[in-house]
């Protein structure tokens, strides 16, 4: 936490930031989840039930991957953007009432002001960012490993709406 403190304008409530931060970053994968709903309609698309027994359609072939996916990674983006806006909050936070901005920008290490008001919105970003790519990677994997092999489409990885 005094890392985290030491990124931010004195005095600001750090708290308030990582509580924005954990919401933001928890909605996003929330509405990722949309990719799994997706792809278990696609999949169950792929067969035929007869009584209890399932039956793999024989023209079945699931979409290609990024059609599933289709905005579920909108939400990691979104957040960073959010992210990106505290920026404005740091720096509105040194002109309200007695807190200087002038007294910063006069400060020997003429790094701390832009670090304070730049350093922690732009790494929660990136830590969003990665999230986002990691839970694509799990999301890839599950394609991989749960489309039926006869389902598989001849450019699975492609992007846009054709296979």
């Amino acid at each position: 936490m005094k890392r985290i403190k030491l990124s931010v304008p004195p005095g600001f409530p750090v708290e308030t930031e990582q509580k924005l931060f954990y919401t933001a970053l928890v909605l996003a994968e929330l509405w990722s989840l949309g990719f799994v709903f997706r792809f278990g309609t696609a999949q169950r698309g792929c067969y035929l039930w007869r009584g209890e027994n399932r039956y793999l359609r024989p023209d079945a072939v699931m979409p290609p991957f990024f059609q599933i996916v289709g905005s579920a990674a909108a939400g990691f983006g979104v957040a960073a953007l959010c992210m990106a806006a505290l920026i404005l909050w740091h720096l509105h936070y040194y002109y309200e009432g007695s807190r200087s901005i002038y007294l910063m920008r006069r400060l020997p290490r003429r790094s701390t002001l832009p670090a304070s008001i730049l350093v922690s919105p732009l790494c929660r970003a990136a830590i969003i960012l990665l999230a986002g790519i990691a839970t694509l990677l799990i999301y890839a994997l599950i394609y991989q490993l749960f489309t039926p092999p006869l389902c598989v489409p001849l450019r699975p990885w492609a992007i846009g709406m054709g296979g």
